[in-house]
């Protein structure tokens, strides 16, 4: 039979021994040593000058004077000298003074319970290697002690990522951080798989960008919008080739609806090429500048579209184009046009105005054979030609409403107009006025507009 126990190596009392009590007492020295073990430091090389019985260390390695050779063994002074024992694997230790524990595994002692080293921890939920840290929990709490708080997220390289997921069902919907760059960008998807940026912020320049739209850019020198035939509307349409222009002037329109333009004017710049679009132009642009629709006003006739329509509020400069359909300006709600070199080609009426000014002063306008009126006016419509010079193309015939149908509290100013083109040839009734209207022309003749059939002014209306 051995003559000290296993573990702690306890002296066991043997059979007929004398002085027992020295093998007793010697087990109890053992046990009052390492039992709840408990030590003042465990950073400690050289021995303290002054210790208290019963005070426990842990030799820091490389143990000095009366601790040479002991590194990493328990040192207990006790009768005036110190008394060492050597830990086992998995022998805890608690450091009185701090709370910390270690724990010895074999060969040093290391931090045991200390969660900064911890490999993994899950709070009501299992972690893995690759969510090291998991909580289940209605809510989680940081809060600052004292003062600030931050929360700080660190990636090793620009490339990798480093980011906030927001998912549901643990599928991505929502990410915000530095994904893949520098650059800080919030994203959304759907289905966690196709994710769309709606903020992104360069990491250089600091400038923010909206790439899914929601946001005006705001402007902040005047900017030119450039559409070719050879374009696409994939394009950012700020440089004048293929590779740069929008196909469309409806895209170029959207784009500059989009603006919040200040103070500074936006031009959309269109090349020549019959683009076949009816152009919707709703709304306000957003600012003070001026906004320009412009073929080429040297010669119109290049740059061919099938029709303008303007309406709520709309404040817009139409010039040099060929319009190929009736009505080839329309306005309704408030809008306010300016229209400048433009062919009128269409079938039908050129003009159409309801509730809304259309400004043709100091302007040149050409009116093709199929043209059957200059202008159609309902219900408070406001055209401005003061000035302006009409040329006719021969074989023009105005319907029977006349070249100016003007209804409903309505006013065209032709002061100082000039018609020019086949005037002798031109067919159709003059004008057709009525119900608190008026053609001011004045006091030029009733045959000032050109037809073979005389004007008419009913119910109000006036002919001066």
């Amino acid at each position: 039979m051995s003559e000290t126990s296993p573990v702690l190596g306890l002296p066991y009392l043997q059979a007929a021994q004398a002085q027992k009590h020295v093998t007793h007492n010697e087990a109890l020295r053992i046990l009052d040593a390492v039992t709840q073990l408990s030590v003042l430091s465990a950073d400690l090389a050289t021995p303290p000058s002054d210790p208290s019985e019963g005070d426990r260390y842990i030799v820091a390695t490389p143990g000095v004077d009366a601790w040479a050779g002991q590194d990493n063994m328990v040192a207990a002074w006790a009768d005036n000298t110190w008394q060492f024992f050597a830990p086992l694997l998995g022998w805890r230790a608690d450091i009185a003074p701090t709370g910390a524990t270690l724990r010895f595994d074999g060969t040093t002692w290391q931090g045991a319970g200390d969660i900064a080293s911890l490999p993994q921890l899950g709070i009501s939920t299992s972690a893995d290697s690759t969510n090291r840290l998991a909580v289940a929990s209605d809510a989680a709490l940081f809060s600052h002690d004292g003062a600030g708080h931050q929360i700080k997220v660190n990636k090793n390289a620009a490339g990798d990522t480093a980011s906030l997921l927001f998912q549901t069902g643990w599928s991505g919907r929502a990410e915000m951080g530095t994904a893949g760059s520098d650059d800080f960008a919030i994203k959304v998807s759907p289905d966690g798989s196709a994710f769309l940026t709606a903020l992104h912020v360069d990491a250089t320049t600091g400038a923010v960008s909206f790439p899914s739209g929601g946001v005006r850019e705001t402007l902040n020198a005047h900017r030119t919008y450039y559409v070719r035939i050879d374009g696409d509307d994939g394009n950012d349409g700020l440089s004048d080739v293929a590779g740069g222009a929008f196909r469309t002037i409806g895209k170029a329109v959207e784009t500059m609806m989009e603006l919040d333009c200040g103070t500074y004017d936006v031009t959309l710049q269109v090349g020549p090429g019959d683009y076949n679009e009816v152009v919707n132009i709703d709304g306000i642009v957003l600012g003070a500048g001026e906004y320009t629709v412009r073929g080429d006003v040297a010669n119109p006739t290049s740059v061919k579209t099938r029709q303008f329509r303007c309406s709520k509020g709309a404040a817009v400069t139409i010039e040099g184009f060929e319009l190929t359909s009736a009505n080839g300006i329309t306005t309704r709600s408030d809008a306010k046009v300016r229209v400048d070199e433009v062919f009128f080609s269409g079938p039908g009426s050129a003009i159409s105005i309801q509730q809304s000014f259309v400004d043709c002063a100091n302007s040149n306008l050409y009116f093709g054979n199929q043209v059957t009126s200059i202008s159609v006016m309902y219900n408070y419509a406001y055209l401005s030609a003061n000035t302006a010079t009409l040329m006719l193309d021969a074989g023009i015939n105005w319907a029977t409403s006349g070249a100016f149908f003007v209804q409903g509290f309505c006013l065209v100013w032709l002061k100082q107009a000039t018609f020019t083109g086949d005037t002798t040839g031109t067919l159709g009734k003059r004008f057709s006025v009525s119900i608190n209207s008026a053609i001011n022309t004045s006091g030029e003749a009733d045959n000032f507009i050109p037809g073979s059939i005389d004007g008419t002014a009913v119910t109000g209306g006036l002919y001066i």
